[in-house]
């Protein structure tokens, strides 16, 4: 999953990250959303299950949107800390290597998020159906 770049360099390594990071920060915030709604009488006509998987894909989200944007903030961190000691150049060529478990985290949090959103469609016209079930009598 890491971005294309062949020969890339430490500094363009650390915007990577960097941009990486942000976007972890977006998605991460569509939890916030999906917490708000959660808290909402969306669930008050679908059954338990979804409220259980709601919760589920929020909490399990949250946990990878830790995770990623630890990882990555913490490869930015040892690539400062290697420029500021004099160990590696920016321009130098940075290995190949890119933070895959960061990565696998940054996809299961949008997974997540996803997820989450369709339960939330799935109880809204859950409610929806409800009540076009009880003003049809």
């Amino acid at each position: 999953m890491k971005p294309e770049a062949p020969s890339e360099t430490y500094q363009q390594r650390l915007r990577g990250y960097h941009r990486r990071g942000e976007m972890i920060i977006w998605v991460g915030a569509s939890l916030a959303g999906l917490i708000g709604l959660a808290n909402t009488a969306t669930f008050n006509n679908a059954p338990a299950l979804f409220r259980g998987l709601e919760a589920t894909a929020i909490i399990v989200g949250a946990a990878f949107f830790a995770v990623a944007r630890v990882k990555f903030e913490w490869e930015a961190t040892q690539i400062k800390r290697g420029v500021e000691d004099g160990d590696i150049w920016p321009t130098q060529v940075a290995p190949e290597e890119w933070p895959e478990d960061a990565e696998a985290c940054w996809f299961s949090l949008r997974f997540c998020v996803i997820a989450g959103g369709v339960i939330m469609l799935v109880c809204f016209w859950w409610e929806v159906g409800a009540w076009l079930v009880a003003h049809s009598r």
